[in-house]
């Protein structure tokens, strides 16, 4: 009896030994989140355990704006951002060790819009056909460095005019954008959910364009490395690892509104689990590809912008291995 118990004893310590040696080789790594729908893959690849099953520990860091998140990239201090601005095209133009190596939500024309340009009440069926000089009158709300720029320009030229051509006032906070909206500081203004279904159901406006009606399956979000993932992990493997779990997650997120996503992504974002229930979802590549052509033309209008150094080639822009390998691993 007393060699059983021994025996026990020491298998015990065996697995929690081994437990703790696994624990141990977790490897860190800091990653950017923001609490918005479009990092859901993140939060639950994380909840589920996805990351921690290829051997990451994961740290999310959030930042006060863009350029803190791209200097810590840039240092080493973080090693994987997700965000799509002309400062990032800038650093690559610049050869910073920096590159798109992943799709983060795209304008699918097949899905419910979770991204697009609103119209504030009062002006919905003008805007179904307005005139140039109509669009002139009007107050726009985009961001200075962001690809809701691009877009507005792109629907602007239908009608002959640009963005030059009109009035344009940023308002970075949404819930201040909704006010403007409402007391008709704003007529048109870029939204994402949920701040679309927001705005609709407090009579506020409603959609006017969807981003995939403009440019369809443009990459609205992305995951980029920095030096650490390219340059000082050689092999490549924490990258493909990181991606690998990263897609797990979009599988997850893409089942639905079920009481599980339901549940983690209320907790990551703070909204409440019957509004996630109504708001449109971002939509994620299977395979977590980006389209490179995409970018580049997006490069090429920031350029002709003054907005970036020059155009990049796709090339340039994105390293597809590391999502590559990840994919063929999962068989997508």
């Amino acid at each position: 009896m007393a060699m059983s118990v021994m025996l026990i004893m020491t298998l015990v310590d065996i697995e929690n030994s081994s437990v703790f040696a696994v624990e141990r080789q977790l490897k860190t790594l800091s990653v950017r989140v923001s609490p918005f729908l479009s990092w859901g893959p993140f939060y639950i690849a994380k909840e589920e355990g996805y990351f921690e099953k290829q051997g990451l520990d994961i740290r999310f860091i959030q930042f006060n704006n863009n350029s803190e998140s791209m200097t810590a990239l840039l240092t080493g201090d973080l090693d994987v951002d997700a965000i799509l601005t002309v400062g990032l095209l800038n650093v690559i133009a610049r050869g910073q060790s920096v590159k798109i190596v992943a799709n983060k939500g795209f304008a699918a024309t097949d899905e419910c819009p979770a991204d697009g340009f609103v119209v504030r009440s009062g002006l919905v069926e003008k805007m179904q056909n307005p005139a140039p000089e109509m669009l002139q009158d009007l107050k726009f709300h985009v961001m200075p460095t962001w690809v809701d720029r691009y877009f507005l320009d792109q629907v602007l030229s239908k009608w002959g005019l640009g963005i030059s051509k009109i009035m344009t006032t940023p308002v970075t906070n949404s819930a201040a954008r909704l006010a403007a909206l409402n007391s008709a500081n704003l007529d048109v203004a870029f939204f994402s959910e949920p701040w679309i279904t927001r705005l609709r159901e407090s009579g506020a406006g409603d959609l006017w364009l969807p981003l995939s009606a403009i440019i369809p399956n443009f990459p609205m979000g992305v995951i980029t490395f920095g030096p650490n993932l390219l340059e000082k992990d050689q092999s490549g493997d924490l990258g493909v690892r990181f991606l690998h779990a990263y897609l797990q997650g979009i599988a997850q997120f893409k089942e639905g509104k079920t009481p599980r996503n339901i549940e983690i992504l209320a907790a990551a974002t703070k909204l409440e689990p019957a509004l996630l229930a109504r708001v449109c979802w971002p939509s994620f590549a299977d395979n977590g590809q980006s389209d490179a052509e995409l970018l580049s033309r997006y490069s090429e209008w920031a350029t002709e912008q003054g907005m970036v150094d020059r155009a990049l080639r796709p090339e340039e822009l994105y390293e597809p291995r590391f999502i590559e390998q990840a994919a063929t691993e999962l068989g997508r």
